[in-house]
C-alpha cells in the first residue's frame, strides 16, 4: 500500500486518478455511441426509437414529465438514469422513470419545443453529476485546512480517516441502548459507534446482520436527539436502511430522485412527505392550472398575428407567475419538512442535494463503503460532521475501475481497515444468520480467516426433505458439477464480445428443475447467478420454460452485481468459462465469486469446467474443499449425464 507523507499528498494522487478514469469513461462512452449504428444501440438496449410524444404534465419543482409510448422491445434503460431525448439536430436531457415495456416517462428541467413532432430517440447519457460531485468534493478536502473550531473540522477527519494524526484511545462506556436482537459482536460495534469522538468501521461479512446493527446505532444517536445523514453507494442500500429505520418509528426523510427510489420507499421521500401535507391539494390544483395556461399558450406556435402574440405572452405571463407559486411553496414546505427530519438517508452523490444543502449532521453513516470510490465518499463529508461511521465489507463486490494501478483501486473503506486495525475502531461482525455451515465454509476460509460463526437459528433450521427416489448427489447444501470432458466449451458473443456456455446453462437449469421436482420444501426464492451478460440471457431464455417455483415466484437470473446485499433460498452459479487456454477473465476477481457464493441460504449449486478453473489455485481449491464435503460430483454422474444426455 503506497503511503505517503501527508494526507494532501495522498489526495493529490487520488485527485489526479479521479481525472483519468473519468476521462478514460468518457471516451469509453463516446466511442461506444458513436461507434454504433442506431439499430446497434437499439440492439445493445442504448436506445429507445421511435418514441411517440403522449403528454407532457408539471412535476415536482417546476420540471416536466413527459410520456412516450413505443413499440415493446427490451432495452437496457433503467428507472432513475441519465438519458438524452433527440429529434433531428434538437436535444434535450432528461431522467427516465417509470419504465414499461411499451412506455418511458422522462422527467426534464424544461419543455422542449419539438418534443411533439415527429420521431423521438431516447439513448443513455454519460452520468456528469457525479464526476461533478466527486472532483468537488475531493477538491475542497484538499483544501481543507487544519485551525481551531469547526472551521477545521473537515481538515481534522481528513487526517484522521486516512491515518495522519495519531489517535486517542477509544474508550468504551455502555449507554442504554441494549436491544435483544443484537449479539455481542453488534453490541459492541454500536457502544463504539456512540462513543467515538471521530470515527468508527464496522466490517459486516455475509449475513452478519450489519444493516440490523447500523438501525440500532443509528436509533441510538436519535434517541440522543442528534441529526444524522445516512449514505450508501446504491439506491438500494439507501431505500433499505431507510425503510428500516422507519419501521423502528424514528422520522426519516428520503433524499433523491423519486424515479431512483423504490415504491415501498417512495412515501419516506420529499415529495411522498408533501402528498401527506394541508397545501398538497393546493399544489396539485396549481400545477394542473399551469399545464393548461402552457398549453394555451402553445396553441400560437406557427403564423399569428399581434392580438395573437399579446395573448400569447399574456398567457406565458401566467404560466411563469404560478410555477413561481408553485416553487415558493414547495420551498416552504420542504424547508419544514428538512427541519423537523433529524435523521436523512441519501446516496453519496444525493448528499449534495440542494434541498439539504444547509443543513448540518453531527454524525454521516456510510453503508455498503466498499461499492464507492474514495472520492464519492467524502461527499458527505463536507456536511462537516463530528464523526463518521463507514459500514461494509471490502471482501466483496468493489467499484469497478478501467485503469489498471490505478491509486482508485482501493477504497476509503479497505484503507481504513488497514491503517486503523489497531485502533479500537473497527469492529468485525462475527455472527453469521444467513447460510448452512457447509456452504459459509469456504469463504470463511478463505476471506475471514475462519472468524465466522454460525447463528443458532441457522444450525437449528430442519433439514431439506427431498423425495425417496432423490439422488444422494442432490440432497445436500452445497454441489460442485464439474463439466470436465464434456462438450461445455464456452462461446462468445460476437456483437458485445460477453462469454456465453450452452451447455452450463442448459444443466444448472435442468439441476435446479429436477431439485424442484424431488424435493418436498419449496424453496421461497431461487436466484442463477453468472459473470456474464450473455451467459445471464442465456439463462433467462432457459429459464423462460420453468415459469414460477412452486410457490408462485419466479426464478430471478442476473449477474453479481444485482444481488449484492441480497440473499435467496437457492442460489445456482454458472462460472461460464471453459477454454484449452484455461482463461478465467471476470473469475480472477475473487471478491465477486465470494459475493455469488454466499448469497444462499439453504442451497449453493456450482457448476464450473474443473479443467479451466483449477488453473488458478483458488478455484482449484475450492474444487478440493467441496470434495472434502462430499459435495463433488462429475457431469458423467447420474442424474447429471441424463440431464444433459451424455
Amino acid at each position: 500500500m503506497a503511503r505517503y507523507s501527508t494526507a494532501n499528498e495522498e489526495l493529490q494522487a487520488v485527485l489526479s486518478a479521479l481525472l483519468d478514469e473519468e476521462k478514460a469513461e468518457r471516451a469509453e462512452h463516446a466511442d461506444l455511441m458513436k461507434g454504433l449504428s442506431l439499430a446497434q444501440k437499439k440492439a445493445e438496449g442504448l436506445a429507445v426509437y421511435p418514441l411517440r410524444f403522449q403528454e407532457g404534465i408539471i412535476y415536482r419543482g417546476g420540471r416536466w414529465k413527459l410520456r412516450f409510448e413505443h413499440d415493446p422491445l427490451s432495452h437496457r434503460i433503467t428507472e432513475g438514469a441519465p438519458v438524452k431525448l433527440f429529434r433531428d439536430d434538437e436535444v434535450t436531457d432528461g431522467i427516465a422513470v417509470r419504465i414499461s415495456s411499451a412506455a418511458i416517462d422522462v422527467v426534464v428541467d424544461d419543455y422542449p419545443d419539438w418534443i411533439e413532432e415527429g420521431k423521438i430517440r431516447l439513448e443513455a447519457s454519460f452520468p456528469d453529476l457525479t464526476w461533478r460531485e466527486m472532483r468537488f468534493a475531493l477538491q475542497q478536502m484538499l483544501e481543507a485546512e487544519d485551525q481551531k473550531g469547526e472551521k477545521g473540522q473537515r481538515a481534522r477527519l481528513r487526517d484522521r480517516l486516512l491515518g495522519y494524526t495519531e489517535l486517542s484511545a477509544l474508550t468504551l462506556e455502555s449507554e442504554p441502548h441494549r436491544s435483544n436482537e443484537l449479539n455481542a459482536s453488534q453490541d459492541e460495534a454500536v457502544t463504539g459507534i456512540l462513543n467515538t469522538p471521530d470515527f468508527a468501521v464496522v466490517h459486516g461479512p455475509p449475513g452478519t446482520g450489519k444493516t440490523t446493527t447500523l438501525v440500532a446505532a443509528i436509533a441510538a444517536l436519535y434517541r440522543r436527539e442528534e441529526s444524522v445523514l445516512v449514505c450508501a453507494a446504491t439506491n438500494a442500500a439507501v431505500d433499505l436502511l431507510a425503510l428500516k429505520l422507519d419501521e423502528q418509528g424514528i422520522p426519516v426523510l428520503r433524499i433523491g430522485h423519486p424515479a431512483r427510489v423504490y415504491d415501498a420507499a417512495q412515501a419516506l421521500t420529499l415529495e411522498g412527505r408533501m402528498e401527506s401535507r394541508s397545501e398538497a391539494k393546493l399544489l396539485a390544483k396549481y400545477r394542473a392550472e399551469a399545464a393548461q395556461l402552457f398549453r394555451q399558450a402553445r396553441r400560437f406556435r406557427r403564423s399569428f398575428g399581434a392580438a395573437e402574440r399579446a395573448e400569447r405572452e399574456s398567457l406565458f405571463a401566467e404560466y411563469r407567475a404560478l410555477q413561481k407559486t408553485i416553487r415558493e411553496m414547495e420551498k416552504t414546505a420542504l424547508g419544514d419538512i428538512i427541519e423537523r427530519t433529524p435523521v436523512v438517508c441519501a446516496t453519496l452523490t444525493g448528499a449534495s442535494h440542494p434541498s439539504i444543502r444547509e443543513k448540518r449532521f453531527t454524525t454521516v453513516v456510510i453503508d455498503e463503503a466498499t461499492q464507492a470510490l474514495e472520492p464519492a465518499c467524502y461527499i458527505p463529508l463536507l456536511k462537516n460532521p463530528e464523526r463518521i461511521i463507514m459500514a461494509g465489507d471490502h471482501q466483496q463486490l468493489a467499484p469497478l475501475i478501467r485503469l489498471p494501478a490505478s491509486p482508485l483501486s482501493e477504497t476509503l473503506f479497505a484503507k481504513m481497515i488497514e491503517r486503523h486495525k489497531d485502533s479500537g475502531r473497527v469492529f468485525f461482525l462475527n455472527e453469521q444468520y444467513r447460510m448452512q455451515p457447509v456452504i459459509l465454509g469456504f469463504s470463511n476460509q478463505r476471506f475471514y480467516e475462519g472468524r465466522l460463526v454460525t447463528h443458532d437459528s441457522v444450525l437449528n433450521r430442519p433439514p431439506m426433505r427431498m423425495k425417496p427416489e432423490a439422488e444422494v448427489s442432490l440432497t445436500g447444501s452445497l454441489l460442485f458439477v464439474d463439466t470436465a470432458g464434456s462438450d461445455a466449451t464456452e462461446e462468445q458473443d460476437a456483437d458485445s464480445e460477453s462469454r456465453f456456455n450452452r451447455f452450463e446453462a442448459m444443466l444448472l437449469v435442468r439441476i435446479v428443475e429436477r431439485m424442484l421436482r424431488l424435493g418436498e420444501d419449496d424453496p421461497e426464492s431461487v436466484a442463477l447467478i453468472a459473470p456474464y451478460r450473455a451467459q445471464v440471457d442465456l439463462l433467462r431464455s432457459l429459464c423462460s420454460d420453468v415459469a414460477t417455483l412452486p410457490t408462485g415466484q419466479a426464478i430471478e437470473v442476473d449477474t453479481v452485481d444485482s444481488f449484492q446485499g441480497a440473499e435467496r433460498d437457492w442460489i445456482g452459479v454458472s462460472f461460464t468459462r471453459n477454454n484449452e487456454e484455461a482463461e478465467i477473465g471476470f473469475l480472477k476477481d475473487l471478491r465477486r465469486t465470494n459475493v455469488a457464493m454466499t448469497r444462499a441460504r439453504r442451497r449453493l449449486i456450482l457448476v464450473g469446467d474443473s479443467t479451466t478453473l483449477s488453473m488458478h489455485p483458488f478455484y482449484a481449491d475450492l474444487i478440493a474443499y467441496a470434495q472434502s464435503e462430499s459435495s463433488y460430483f462429475s457431469v458423467w454422474e447420474e442424474p447429471f449425464a441424463s440431464l444433459v444426455d451424455l
